[in-house]
């Protein structure tokens, strides 16, 4: 269920795993690897979050850095990086401060802000 291990190139990250479902609100200040359901809340991660290819997120988003394996329904806030992989889905806005990669088979259904923090767009 919930593990401290190093998974994903991840130093000390806690592993949610695929059995596991959450209504409401999750949050951490460390890096996670999100491997379970969430049916309907908020993650809050301060540093890295990794979502598997089983995961399945329904809710709003706010992370230090992404990558996206599984499927994320909602708006998504990173203030570093995103990276949406060949399994990775999102169904939603997404607000990135850093750089927006998506590798082929990955797919993003919605509107994009690459701002950076001071809302100055980048060029």
């Amino acid at each position: 269920m919930f593990q401290n291990n190093e998974r994903e190139g991840l130093p000390q990250s806690t592993t949610i795993g695929k059995q596991v479902t959450i209504n409401g609100t999750f949050a951490s200040d460390g890096n996670v690897v999100f491997d379970g359901n969430m049916e309907k809340g908020n993650i809050r991660i301060g540093g890295t979050l990794v979502v598997g290819p089983t995961a399945h997120i329904k809710g709003t988003v706010e992370v230090g850095k992404l990558t996206v394996n599984g499927i994320i329904e909602g708006n998504v806030i990173v203030q570093d990086d995103l990276e949406i992989g060949a399994t990775g889905n999102i169904h939603g806005d997404i607000v990135v401060h850093g750089k927006l990669i998506i590798v082929k088979g990955g797919t993003f259904n919605g509107k994009c802000d690459m701002s950076s923090k001071d809302g100055k767009t980048k060029v």
